[in-house]
């Protein structure tokens, strides 16, 4: 955020930096997603000890993938939770009859495809995570076992279908 700002002029501007607390349902699903990932890295620390004794094909490298996915989702998944505040914030700003500007990056938009009642951003991750490196690599049973921790959580959508 900090280099983003710098193409603002900061004339005449101040900006705050609130530390928003996360709901109970909030940490619930936290906690609910470091389970899920808890499971996909197992699976697929399961699938390279397969590739290793010749019983499975697996993508080179497939670990980096899967830590850049975890890093991804949890990102998206905590600009996500600081929605709601963000909005309350700006709604008081704009009541005090100031101006707000509010960037938001790396919101998982391009990962996504459109749905009426929006999408989840992190639950995409996941999604791209497993049909780019499922075939071959892991039992049909692991599959099923992420896609159904994944269909358990009740993942925020994306931050743009939120405001």
């Amino acid at each position: 955020g900090k280099y983003l700002v710098r193409s603002l002029s900061f004339k005449g501007a101040s900006f705050d930096v609130e530390e928003m607390q996360m709901t109970n349902e909030q940490v619930e699903m936290w906690d609910k997603s470091a389970e899920l990932w808890d499971v996909i890295i197992r699976v697929f620390t399961d699938a390279q000890e397969r590739a290793k004794e010749g019983t499975t094909t697996l993508k080179r490298g497939i670990m980096s993938q899967v830590w850049g996915a975890h890093q991804r989702f949890f990102a998206s998944l905590l600009m996500a939770v600081k929605v709601p505040g963000t909005v309350r914030i700006a709604k008081q700003a704009l009541e005090e009859g100031k101006s707000v500007v509010i960037g938001l990056q790396n919101t998982g938009e391009a990962n996504m495809i459109a749905e009426d009642e929006g999408c989840s951003a992190a639950a995409a991750i996941v999604s791209n995570l497993i049909n780019r490196n499922a075939e071959g690599a892991l039992r049909k049973d692991e599959i099923d076992e992420i896609i159904e921790e994944l269909a358990n959580l009740k993942l925020p959508i994306n931050p743009l279908d939120q405001l």
